[in-house]
């Protein structure tokens, strides 16, 4: 993944837990999480959701960063 790629992730992860939007990420491994940025740090940030509550992720783990669109919406 390039330098760039890298970093709008990192922007739209940081406008995510400012703006408290709920996002769709996908993660490098093939899985994926819905659900709120609850804290950051300069290298990872706390993602929370429904199935796995509070969990550490990497920036350089993520694969794409969304905005969460409901089923239909």
């Amino acid at each position: 993944m390039s330098d760039e790629i890298r970093k709008i992730n990192k922007e739209k992860i940081l406008t995510a837990f400012s703006g408290k939007i709920k996002l769709h990420i996908s993660l490098k491994d093939g899985s994926w999480r819905n659900g709120f940025v609850f804290e950051t740090s300069a290298d990872f940030f706390i993602f929370e959701d429904n199935v796995n509550g509070k969990e550490s992720i990497f920036f350089l783990e993520l694969k794409e960063v969304h905005p969460y669109l409901e089923e239909g919406g």
